[in-house]
């Protein structure tokens, strides 16, 4: 058993958890990123050639929602599982029985119970935000006073007559999302990405695609940025200054919005620098188009 109070040990847990994290990252960005992806909708006939278009498809007109199809990793097992129970004619809420597809069809649609159980503890596997720290799943940072929201995209509300918690809607603006230099904080990523440029001249569209960035190196870059800024440090030369304010001076006047990549490019960046970081959710990856004239995305 290893214990956080010896040092040794805690390191040793810290980097097995970078190990696990790490491993499933890569599946999940090959699962992203594979063109060997087909599958039938859980409710109807038809195909598709994405996971993203699948989970977006029962979503939206199924009512089934399991989350943000980006949190999702081992997607071909998840779906297999929730074939197996349907085909076992098992609701998938409340897991009840039923003796026919017709009649659990009816049962889910009334009920409402076109979603997924949150007490299945049998579906954690299949979530990001339960591999972010050790032996820590999504209920344990929801019960967490000092999480204001569960990072992994959906709310949990507490019926007031029942003990157990209920998936709520889940939400494709996932929260308002903050400057990496200030306080300023707007709907869309867009507009901030607008702001960070007439206000503080950093143009993060740009910088993306001049160093082509792939999902988790935005993720990476943006973490090292905010960790400087707290610790009022420029990003580009390292250099430390007295406030937010002379460090938001240095960096626009010394013009030093390019990162070093040794620096920021590692591993322990991929945790959030502040919890519930709403930009963390809002990055996407661009195609870039090859002399052939087919698009890829920039990884």
């Amino acid at each position: 058993m290893l214990s956080d109070v010896i040092p040794e040990d805690k390191e040793l847990r810290q980097k097995l958890q970078n190990d696990r994290l790490e491993k499933v990252l890569r599946i999940h960005e090959a699962e992203n990123n594979t063109e060997d992806f087909h599958r039938t909708c859980l409710f109807c006939r038809q195909d598709f050639e994405e996971h993203k278009g699948l989970f977006d498809h029962m979503a939206f007109d199924h009512n089934f929602s399991v989350g943000q199809p980006a949190n999702l990793v081992f997607v071909k097992k998840f779906l297999d599982l929730l074939q197996s129970k349907l085909e076992g004619l098992i609701c998938l809420y409340c897991e009840k029985v039923f003796k026919s597809r017709d009649v659990l069809k009816e049962h889910m649609r009334k009920k409402g119970h076109k979603k997924l159980n949150p007490q299945n503890k049998e579906y954690d596997a299949f979530y990001l935000v339960n591999y972010l720290e050790f032996g820590r799943t999504w209920e344990d940072i929801s019960r967490d006073p000092a999480d204001e929201e569960i990072i992994s995209g959906f709310d949990v509300v507490a019926e007031k007559d029942d003990s157990h918690h209920e998936w709520g809607s889940w939400r494709d603006n996932v929260g308002k999302v903050v400057c990496l230099f200030c306080q300023a904080a707007y709907d869309h990523s867009s507009d901030l990405f607008d702001h960070m440029l007439q206000i503080h001249g950093f143009n993060f569209v740009k910088l993306k695609q001049d160093l082509r960035l792939g999902f988790y190196q935005q993720i990476k870059m943006i973490n090292y940025i905010r960790r400087c800024v707290h610790l009022n440090t420029c990003f580009g030369c390292s250099m430390k200054l007295d406030s937010p304010e002379k460090l938001s001076e240095h960096i626009s006047w010394s013009n030093h919005f390019t990162p070093d990549e040794l620096e920021w490019n590692q591993s322990q960046y991929l945790f959030p620098t502040y919890e519930n970081d709403n930009l963390l959710h809002c990055l996407e990856e661009d195609e870039v188009v090859d002399d052939g004239g087919s698009s890829a995305r920039a990884t």
